[in-house]
């Protein structure tokens, strides 16, 4: 829109916060809902206070994301290591036991994450894939059980898919709400919303616009009037997702959202 202004709204710490509501690790969503997330892991791990531009703040992330998500001690080294240019000791062997001492330390303070990893290997064992909060199944054959090829592959996939499951479906359900909240709020039926984005929507069209869903992130294209009001409309959108809670009504916490307004997206 001339004038106008692009909107990023982002869901703040979505993928941790689903982990924790997925492990029932009541630790791990205060952290992450409450308080400072990798900022309060990052005290317990090291034993100190760290701010987000420290190398520990860095590691934590590393460590909490590559444990959640079922990276393997040696990997992990490897990461830190050759990725990030992390190293805990001039010796590999010694980089490597480090490492797995702080992801064993990982693992200790959230006992919730390692009963949620050992329950998925066995549903990938017992039923060949994992089942999402939604209700969808992600088939995972594993036949020869964990002498499978690629089993630590199925494993980690069997990890994941419950939490990115969830994450796409709350950033889908988002998108769908946040157009019909706008559709009301302008007094427009979805017919002729989709007509009038058939023919110049510019012209047509005085109406926050949904540009692209970016992984965690939704962008629209904002007209100059009513900026504020828009912008509210779509954050209260994304905190209730209505569509959502019918696909997880166990799921009862308000999202949060971190809202960014530019001249463009970059």
């Amino acid at each position: 829109f001339k004038g106008g202004k692009i909107l990023s709204i982002d869901y703040n710490k979505l993928e941790p916060l689903l982990m924790a509501w997925e492990a029932k690790d009541e630790k791990m969503f205060d952290f992450f809902y409450k308080g400072n997330g990798y900022i309060d892991i990052a005290k317990e791990l090291w034993g100190k206070e760290v701010d987000e531009d420290s190398t520990e703040y860095r590691t934590t992330k590393s460590i909490s994301l590559g444990v959640n998500y079922d990276l393997q001690s040696t990997n992990m080294a490897k990461k830190l290591y050759f990725e990030l240019g992390i190293r805990f000791a001039k010796r590999w062997d010694d980089h490597v036991r480090i490492t797995d001492g702080y992801r064993r330390k990982y693992l200790g303070m959230f006992p919730g994450l390692k009963h949620y990893i050992r329950d998925k290997e066995t549903e990938l064992l017992e039923k060949g894939g994992v089942y999402i909060a939604t209700g969808a199944f992600r088939h995972l054959p594993c036949l020869q059980g964990r002498e499978t090829e690629g089993f630590w592959h199925l494993r980690k996939e069997a990890i994941n898919a419950p939490i990115q499951g969830l994450a796409a479906a709350v950033t889908g359900s988002a998108m769908i709400d946040c157009e019909e909240a706008l559709l009301k709020e302008y007094n427009l039926s979805y017919i002729d919303y989709q007509t009038a984005l058939l023919n110049s929507p510019k012209e047509n069209l005085n109406m926050p616009l949904l540009i692209n869903e970016v992984h965690d992130e939704i962008c629209l294209d904002m007209p100059p009037d009513n900026l504020n009001r828009n912008t509210e409309i779509i954050a209260d959108v994304m905190c209730r997702i209505p569509t959502f809670r019918q696909l997880v009504p166990d799921l009862t916490f308000l999202f949060k959202v971190k809202t960014k307004l530019g001249n463009n997206w970059s």
